[in-house]
């Protein structure tokens, strides 16, 4: 006998087999979507999730100091500040903007205050509009200035611009200017933009006061709040340096040196004083002498120490030579008298005074 099924069941069957044919192709996407996101799109979203809960940082150290025999401070580090902005955050005019940054950016800034009329206008407009070209660059961070002090700092944070931001870092600072040059030399940078010691100490002892770099990984939870850190004990700083210098003996040689030179009418002048004992070297000066601090302002051929790059004849200094070979080949005795001392000699052309 032939089974016939009702109308009612039939519809019933159909929708059951569709809802489970729905319920079977979205598990099926459900699935191919997890393995999008899991396997396909996994390298994309761990490196987003490092962004949010990791960073890097690098610490690095300060450059180490250089003092005199009595530890007094030759060369230390001075912080500073570098401004920067983020030009796309800036609703103000950008003119504006430029020229209030100009004008505070100048009340602290020594080659501005020292220039003439004409000189100080010419700075504050290649100023201005050294910021002005960058405020209109399409980026998310631009650096706008360097080496500002914490005076001219709080004066710009006191525009309590959102847009506005500042870096701390460290410059070498001389601390009596031009003083021990020679001796001293300056931090310059290499051809990667890296601090690098050149001439004097600075250039000799560079491997040992130069400071170390580490990069500092940081994790934080959900809320910002930071719960791993890999950073060591490693000590970052650069060595310090005593030298055998004498703060009063450099200071005088200096002033004597630059009197010498005035009364005589001479263009260039040493002088080394010794420890006669220990050979150690109390005092240098040369000139004409640089600021190390401002190198960049004086001819190169100023930055060498003449004591040691020059060559000169023996001189005075070859005296006790000449004595001693006298003595040693019975010639000279403790009584004798030079009777040809007393005046220049005369040797052909030429006139040598002794």
């Amino acid at each position: 006998m032939k089974k016939l099924r009702s109308p009612t069941l039939q519809n019933h069957t159909w929708r059951t087999r569709g809802l489970m044919l729905m319920i079977y192709f979205g598990f099926l996407g459900l699935v191919c979507r997890l393995f999008y996101w899991q396997v396909i799109q996994a390298g994309s979203l761990t490196a987003e999730a490092d962004q949010q809960y990791q960073r890097q940082i690098k610490q690095s150290g300060a450059r180490g100091k250089i003092y005199s025999s009595q530890e007094y401070l030759m060369v230390g580090n001075q912080p500073v500040f570098r401004l920067y902005a983020h030009p796309k955050m800036i609703e103000a005019n950008q003119d504006e903007v430029a020229q209030t940054l100009t004008k505070i950016i100048l009340e602290d800034w020594s080659k501005y205050q020292t220039a003439t009329g004409s000189a100080q206008a010419d700075l504050a407009n290649s100023l201005q509009a050294q910021i002005l070209d960058r405020l209109h660059k399409d980026t998310n961070w631009v650096s706008l200035a360097t080496n500002l002090s914490q005076e001219t700092k709080q004066n710009i944070e006191a525009l309590a611009s959102p847009y506005l931001g500042f870096d701390e870092y460290l410059i070498r600072d001389y601390a009596e200017a031009s003083q021990a040059a020679h001796l001293l030399g300056f931090v310059g940078k290499d051809t990667a933009g890296n601090d690098k010691g050149y001439f004097g100490l600075e250039g000799a002892l560079d491997q040992e006061l130069k400071p170390r770099s580490q990069e500092k990984t940081i994790l934080t939870d959900a809320f910002g709040l930071e719960f791993f850190s890999n950073s060591g004990e490693l000590e970052l700083d650069g060595r310090d340096v005593v030298t055998t210098i004498r703060r009063d003996v450099q200071n005088l040689i200096e002033i004597e040196l630059a009197q010498g030179l005035e009364q005589y009418g001479a263009t260039a002048g040493e002088v080394i004083v010794l420890e006669p004992q220990t050979g150690s070297i109390l005092g240098l000066a040369a000139l004409p002498s640089y600021e190390p601090g401002q190198f960049i302002e004086y001819p190169p051929q100023t930055y060498k120490n003449p004591s040691l790059s020059n060559l000169y004849e023996p001189g005075s200094t070859f005296k006790v030579l000449t004595v001693a070979s006298g003595i040693d080949a019975g010639v000279i005795k403790a009584d004798t008298v030079c009777t040809q001392c007393g005046g220049p000699r005369q040797y052909g052309k030429y006139t040598i005074k002794t």
